[in-house]
């Protein structure tokens, strides 16, 4: 008796597992860096100690503004100063996941040094290109932004603006996708300078009025004296983080079901509420399918489609205004005859059949005898 509920006991155990390994596992999914930006401030020996402190703190205070930039993981900041000849990595990529993190980077940012010597631009371009392509959060499908804070033109003049434009150029050509500046106190030739070589995408503008949608244009946002620059650094926060994010960033699912993407529309870490986003398959088997969705009280729209051919396709989703989303990919492979079936099930399964079988076995022999 005991040995049959043994048996009894390891029977439903293995069948047990067997049922755990034909349940389809459930992936949670996980906030992601969808924004990479490298703010490369002016250490020069132009810039006084008042108006270092007055730069330092406006810095510090956007980081630590939650309604400027997100606190949900998906902001990656780098903070470099460029001064003497060189660029300086102050404080490197980090992801504000948190209010703690984001006040943690602002205190790095006002414990800076200012180096002071000349106004070696280039290599603060430089610097901020390798550290967000260096990233392990880098994805060419995200933004990457780089933000200039300057109060003159680089130095020596000479030779460093032609540097600044070939690291400039060579930040654009590896996948940075938006470069700003603040200008300080500058002279307008050189104002007209960084909107015409630096900024991007180009042509780049003075600012305000802002360019329309945002990231259309790089701009250089003209700012008389430091005494206004913290107001300027926040009233740029409102135009440069609008972001609209699709997620997921790729699945794959058997042809025959449906798949849902969801778009994220938030405006300076603030969610977009009631306004309309286009979503469009742009490349593959469904080419050409499109629809629409209006943001909840959480900034997101959603909009499902079936599977109907296999192959890869490519999402992206607009605002009315034109801003467009990073772009995600869906995969529709053959229906599989038995779903849910892992490698783990086949296993189970042959180990109950194992149990099973040497049973009937001896059940087979005994009725033999009985007969």
């Amino acid at each position: 008796m005991k040995r049959g509920r043994r048996k009894l006991a390891v029977l439903l155990t293995v069948l047990a597992v067997v049922l755990l390994a034909l349940v389809p596992s459930v992936a949670h999914a996980s906030p992601e860096v969808n924004t990479q930006v490298a703010f490369v401030i002016d250490g020069s020996g132009s810039i006084d100690a008042s108006e270092w402190a007055l730069m330092i703190n406006a810095t510090a205070s956007i980081i630590e503004d939650p309604t400027c930039i997100s606190r949900n993981g998906t902001v990656e900041l780098t903070v470099i100063q460029f001064a003497e000849s060189t660029a300086t990595l102050e404080v490197p990529p980090t992801v504000v996941d948190s209010q703690a993190t984001a006040e943690t980077i602002a205190d790095g940012v006002r414990a800076i040094s200012k180096r002071g010597g000349l106004t070696p631009t280039g290599a603060g371009i430089r610097m901020a290109k390798e550290q967000i392509i260096g990233s392990p959060n880098f994805d060419p499908s995200g933004r990457q932004i780089i933000n200039l804070i300057t109060n003159g033109h680089p130095e020596p003049e000479e030779t460093e603006p032609a540097i600044a434009i070939a690291e400039r150029n060579a930040a654009v050509t590896a996948g940075i996708d938006e470069i700003y500046s603040e200008a300080v106190g500058v002279a307008q030739v050189w104002l007209e300078w960084l909107r015409d070589n630096i900024v991007y995408p180009e042509p780049g503008v003075i600012a305000p009025p802002y360019p329309d949608p945002p990231g259309s244009q790089g701009f250089v946002r003209k700012v008389t004296s430091f005494a206004e620059f913290e107001e300027a650094l926040h009233e740029k926060c409102t135009v440069v983080f609008v972001e609209l994010v699709l997620t997921p960033r790729s699945d794959t699912n058997p042809v025959g079901q449906e798949h849902t993407v969801v778009a994220t529309h938030t405006q300076g870490g603030l969610p977009v509420v009631g306004e309309e986003i286009t979503f469009t398959i742009v490349d593959g088997p469904h080419a050409g399918m499109s629809g629409t969705g209006i943001t909840d009280s959480n900034g997101q729209a959603r909009w499902s489609y079936p599977g109907t051919t296999t192959g890869t396709d490519k999402i992206v989703a607009t605002t009315p205004g034109g801003l467009t989303s990073n772009v995600v990919e869906k995969t529709w492979e053959e229906s599989v005859k038995v779903p849910g079936v892992t490698t783990w099930g086949i296993v189970a399964t042959a180990m109950v059949l194992g149990l099973l079988m040497p049973l009937a076995i001896r059940r087979r022999l005994l009725n033999s005898h009985v007969h």
